[in-house]
């Protein structure tokens, strides 16, 4: 069970990186459902420790966060180029 005690941190590191994200001051899409997204993956990690025949389906929702979070690094990457450029117009 070793691995199912490292998952532990992974939750409270996931929760601190919503909570930072949803203090930037545009709308993305982790800082709009960033807590329903922490709650759902504490979720996960908790079943699959629960039950390791839960592993499969925890993966593929990982996988769909891992898209969920690129998103985010477009935004804020989106966000970070267009306060550039407005500061080279002032």
């Amino acid at each position: 069970m070793e691995t199912t005690a490292n998952l532990k941190p992974v939750a409270g590191e996931a929760l601190q990186v919503v909570h930072q994200a949803e203090s930037l001051p545009i709308q993305t899409v982790i800082g709009n459902n960033g807590q329903q997204l922490a709650d759902i993956l504490i979720g996960n990690i908790k079943k699959v420790q629960a039950s390791p025949g839960y592993i499969p389906q925890a993966k593929e929702i990982a996988s769909q966060v891992r898209e969920i979070i690129n998103l985010a690094r477009i935004e804020v990457e989106m966000y970070r180029i267009s306060n550039q450029v407005a500061k080279r117009g002032r």
